[in-house]
């Protein structure tokens, strides 16, 4: 009996063991040299701290775990996903000063639509924390477009006229709200449809032509053809990237191939290539890859890391 409990507590050390190791190794190591693509050296390759949201929910100690591993791993930022803004001004003051030691730029985003009833309050909040990441990394806040309106109703994929109008005027005071702090209010497209009719429905661009100049654009290479409830052809989102490059704030990366979203990066249903093109000419660097959430650190990490072997050997 005592030999079995004997192995038993050697088996569970050795298993602590490997699960701490992979983030003390990642804390011990110095920053490694920065991700550079051949092809487009100026870009920045960041990552999602969201892609760990299963092993490591969003807390304070976990996101600077994130930063170890990205900084120990070449990676130049990383977004901080804070749905609600519920990381506290201190929190955020802490992560901004960590990040800057690990030289890691931060990209604060939320998660919630205009038309939830927090979305004012949480915005407020939300760039007060943004503002803090601001002095080392793009001066922005992210959220999505979608909110309960869409949740409530699986097959909706453009707002009404009522709808858009309401929240197109939350969105432009956000925009104005966020400016005020220094930042970029960017909006990211999922579910609703690329555009409407413009009269009774609509969509994304609509947003972008008719909201105010303070308003800008977060694109996903993805999005269009695996999220969205309207999905278009890799066409009509080429023409989407090119018109909107001007508004972009940061680049969600991740592959939709026959409109499913792949674990590890590869050929798109658009080739990354083409967007790359039009991101280098409108010198928009920052792009953060985004994954399927894996259910241990261990595996996320390895689907990165393949990940960026895929873009370092192609571009």
């Amino acid at each position: 009996m005592l030999k079995r409990i004997a192995i038993g507590l050697v088996v569970v050390f050795v298993c602590s063991a490997l699960v701490i190791g992979v983030y003390s190794d990642a804390t011990a190591q110095s920053a490694k040299a920065k991700i550079v693509l051949k092809k487009y050296p100026a870009f920045k390759i960041g990552l999602l701290a969201n892609d760990f949201i299963k092993p490591l929910p969003l807390s304070k100690d976990n996101m600077k775990k994130v930063m170890d591993w990205a900084s120990a791993n070449g990676f130049a930022w990383i977004e901080i996903r804070d749905p609600n803004a519920t990381l506290t001004y201190a929190e955020c003051k802490e992560l901004a000063a960590y990040a800057m030691s690990k030289k890691i730029e931060v990209i604060y985003a939320l998660n919630i639509g205009p038309l939830d009833p927090q979305f004012n309050e949480v915005f407020y909040r939300g760039c007060a924390n943004a503002a803090l990441f601001a002095a080392n990394g793009p001066r922005v806040i992210r959220s999505s477009l979608p909110g309960p309106e869409f949740n409530a109703d699986p097959k909706k994929s453009v707002w009404v006229k009522d709808e858009f109008d309401k929240m197109l005027a939350i969105v432009n005071n956000a925009a104005n709200v966020a400016s005020s702090f220094g930042l970029t209010f960017v909006l990211e497209h999922a579910y609703e449809a690329q555009q409407g009719d413009g009269t009774s429905t609509f969509g994304i661009v609509e947003v972008l032509t008719k909201g105010n100049s303070n308003i800008g654009s977060q694109y996903d290479l993805a999005n269009f053809f695996a999220v969205s409830r309207a999905p278009v052809s890799p066409d009509a989102a080429k023409w989407y990237f090119d018109k909107f490059a001007y508004k972009t704030g940061y680049v969600h990366v991740k592959t939709s191939k026959k409109g499913v979203v792949q674990d590890v990066l590869s050929d798109n249903d658009l080739d990354f290539g083409v967007i790359f093109d039009i991101l280098a000419k409108a010198k928009i660097y920052y792009l953060g890859i985004e994954l399927p959430q894996q259910a241990t650190f261990e595996a996320e990490a390895k689907n990165i890391l393949k990940s960026v072997d895929y873009l370092k050997s192609k571009y």
